[in-house]
């Protein structure tokens, strides 16, 4: 059913990270195996009801909210594909109501927690140097686990004290760094990098000390191990460090604008949840930022 064609488009013409990708495709094999249980066996079978009748089972099955507006959003954006390529005269998910997610507001460490926890790895030696300025990194600047996994030595400019990352979308965007996360990066790459530095490395910033690039798993890995010396949250995520970084900012002053543009939020709407952690002095930075206030 061109599933796989059109999950090639998406990558192609709009970007979307692997992970994104993955999912639509989970989505979409999970819809296709709906349509063979009920005998839809040619795409001219898939009407309005059926895929009314897909999402009642998904609520039914319990899904959360956020999953299944992202299974919605998969299944129109096909069927939406299908029509515009002939497929289907007509497109039968056109007027179907996307569900509302619900706004949860994010979890976020306190400084005091965040500075205890970046005091946690033993800098005397290879491994925890690499970590303090993995953690560093991700609450300095606030990246995303993946945005830190796919960093390379040329990305950082020790010169100018900022990092070049690439967000979703493969958008690209600068963020200034501390002088002590520049500190930390640098006695990392002088002292720690060259000694595990392999064929496999490629230019990647972060390894492993066999000399690959460290994964997204590792770091979440090592973000909770840490989390625990610390006596943090158990729930404590590399997420939870980017919250903290946008929620620190704001509180110290900083405009919606600019936290915008250092997380790489393509709408302002995404950043203003962090409006709603610190109600008044927040909802003032709004007011004089926001172009609609």
């Amino acid at each position: 059913m061109s599933i796989q064609h059109y999950l090639d488009l998406l990558s192609v013409e709009r970007g979307l990270a692997p992970s994104t990708l993955a999912a639509y495709q989970s989505d979409l094999r999970q819809f296709a195996a709906f349509l063979q249980k009920r005998d839809v066996e040619d795409l001219s079978g898939i009407d309005r009801e059926t895929i009314q009748r897909f999402f009642e089972q998904i609520h039914e099955c319990g899904a959360h909210p956020a999953t299944a507006a992202r299974k919605m959003t998969a299944v129109r954006g096909w069927c939406e594909w299908l029509h515009e390529e002939g497929f289907l005269q007509e497109d039968p998910a056109a007027y179907l109501a996307t569900p509302k997610k619900q706004r949860r507001l994010p979890v976020v460490l306190s400084v005091e927690q965040v500075m205890r926890l970046l005091s946690q790895p033993t800098t005397t030696t290879a491994a925890g140097k690499r970590d303090q300025a993995l953690l560093g990194m991700l609450y300095g600047a606030g990246l995303r686990a993946s945005e830190v996994c796919t960093l390379t030595v040329a990305d950082v400019s020790l010169t100018t004290r900022q990092v070049r990352c690439f967000g979703k979308g493969s958008k690209e965007r600068y963020v200034p760094l501390p002088s002590v996360v520049i500190e930390w990066v640098t006695s990392y790459i002088k002292d720690v990098r060259p000694l595990w530095s392999g064929p496999s490395s490629r230019e990647a910033l972060f390894l492993s000390q066999r000399g690959t690039p460290l994964s997204r798993q590792a770091v979440w890995s090592l973000v909770k191990r840490y989390g625990r010396q610390a006596n943090l949250p158990p729930e404590v995520t590399t997420h939870m460090l980017r919250h903290s970084f946008a929620t620190h900012l704001l509180a110290g002053g900083a405009s919606l604008r600019d936290v915008q543009l250092l997380l790489g939020h393509a709408d302002l709407a995404t950043t203003e949840i962090y409006t709603h952690l610190f109600p008044q002095q927040l909802r003032d930075s709004y007011d004089q930022t926001h172009p609609r206030a």
